[in-house]
């Protein structure tokens, strides 16, 4: 019996206002990596990572992707009590930490070479 990997296991949930629906013209690529990071973001983890200091040739700081363009690498994180390292709940707490992360690693994995 085939197992499905985790990605189809897991919801993007968060709070606020959906852009779809709406008529913006915007690629539904960009509404799923929008959904994904408010997710992570609305769940109370950060996003980090190094940086261009200006948007690349051939995009505007108007564009929509400019966020995430002027990312070089991009990374996830949460800060965790110390005292949890011998707690008990360390593997349920990672696992629950990662399963926030795991639709924006699928959309990257897919999406970005």
């Amino acid at each position: 019996m085939a197992v499905d990997p985790i990605e189809r296991r897991t919801v993007i949930s968060g709070v606020g206002q959906s852009d779809v629906g709406r008529r913006l013209f915007r690629d539904p690529l960009d509404l799923t990596l929008d959904a994904c990071m408010a997710a992570i973001e609305d769940a109370g983890h950060e996003i980090g990572g190094e940086t261009l200091t200006r948007t690349p040739r051939g995009f505007t700081v108007d564009d929509d992707r400019e966020r995430f363009l002027r990312h070089r690498a991009l990374y996830v994180h949460t800060e965790l009590p110390p005292t949890l390292a011998i707690d008990p709940q360390l593997v349920p707490t990672l696992l629950g930490h990662w399963r926030a992360y795991v639709p924006l690693h699928s959309w990257l994995s897919t999406h970005v070479q």
